[in-house]
């Protein structure tokens, strides 16, 4: 333990650790003393139970003791939460949306991302909101976690340390994708991490369509390396097969650039066999031109010749 706490995870940890090796020492203690008691007072020795007097040093002891042990803990951990919600100064601020059932990120120089990139030894301050339901912000790695609730706009704060890659998780359960919904923290050296926010592309370095595809969270249930999801993956659709279910029953279609529109704007009209109708409807939330941005990134995926994929009704585009 340092004696000033510089982050999330030292304050943290430092607070864990307290309540750790004390709830040993007792937890030690008590077994010890029952041991000694059941050995020394047991039956055969003392067949006949002895009537002991009170102690009041004893209780005393008993009541101190643990009431300066639970004072210590509360200042320790009023220390660690005053930490984690007093973030330094210099920080990277960036925009946390979540949505069912994916994570967005969202920098002043209007850069957007689904996975969070920062640089090394920089505080980074996030201000978070969710688009449906309550999402709770979860990255282990950096010992932090805070709920986002609908109509507010909640915040917190960590240090980054060594370049490296972690976790971050949903940990409210916000429905049938809540599992899927995760991504990750890239530290990058500051040199790169410059570099990349000033060019104003991931690292990927994702087209326009790509980025409409994370801005309205479709990665949430659609993926792009053909993994079955919330909702069908993406690659391989434009050209192929799907087979649909309508009002007027099932058919087989073409997923061409017609049916991708209708896919976007009117999922609830043809859906894709085998999955739920959950995916809401993007009129009036995309533009036309991102629109046709995401478009042209779906016919440029990989073409199929047959079989079920679409791009028809998961709730991950909101």
């Amino acid at each position: 333990m340092t004696d000033k706490i510089t982050d999330t995870v030292s304050a943290v940890d430092q607070t864990f650790l307290l309540i750790f090796i004390m709830a040993a020492i007792l937890f030690i203690g008590i077994a010890v003393g029952m041991m000694i008691i059941l050995f020394r007072y047991n039956h055969k020795r003392h067949p006949q139970a002895a009537t002991f007097k009170g102690s009041i040093p004893a209780e005393i002891i008993w009541i101190v003791f643990p009431t300066l042990i639970v004072i210590g803990m509360f200042i320790s951990g009023w220390k660690s939460y005053l930490t984690s919600r007093t973030p330094p100064t210099g920080t990277l601020d960036v925009e946390v949306t979540g949505r069912k059932w994916s994570w967005s990120f969202t920098y002043k120089n209007g850069l957007t991302s689904d996975i969070l990139y920062v640089p090394a030894n920089q505080p980074v301050f996030l201000s978070m909101k969710t688009l449906d339901v309550i999402h709770g912000f979860y990255a282990p790695a950096f010992r932090i976690k805070r709920d986002l609730v609908p109509g507010l706009t909640t915040t917190l704060w960590f240090l980054t340390k060594e370049p490296g890659t972690s976790d971050i998780m949903c940990s409210e359960y916000c429905g049938v994708g809540h599992s899927s919904m995760h991504t990750t923290i890239v530290v990058l050296p500051q040199e790169e991490f410059d570099k990349w926010y000033a060019s104003g592309k991931s690292p990927e370095a994702e087209e326009e369509g790509r980025r409409v595809y994370t801005t309205h969270g479709c990665s949430g249930c659609h993926s792009l390396e053909g993994t079955e999801g919330v909702g069908p993956p993406l690659d391989k659709t434009y050209g192929s097969k799907i087979a649909v279910t309508t009002k007027e029953g099932e058919k087989t279609i073409t997923a061409d650039e017609e049916y991708l529109r209708r896919a976007v704007l009117d999922p609830d009209v043809e859906i894709v066999k085998g999955y739920q109708a959950i995916m809401p409807s993007l009129k009036g939330k995309i533009s036309d031109k991102e629109l046709d941005e995401l478009i042209k990134f779906m016919e440029s995926l990989p073409a199929k010749n047959s079989g079920v994929a679409a791009d028809s009704h998961a709730e991950g585009k909101e």
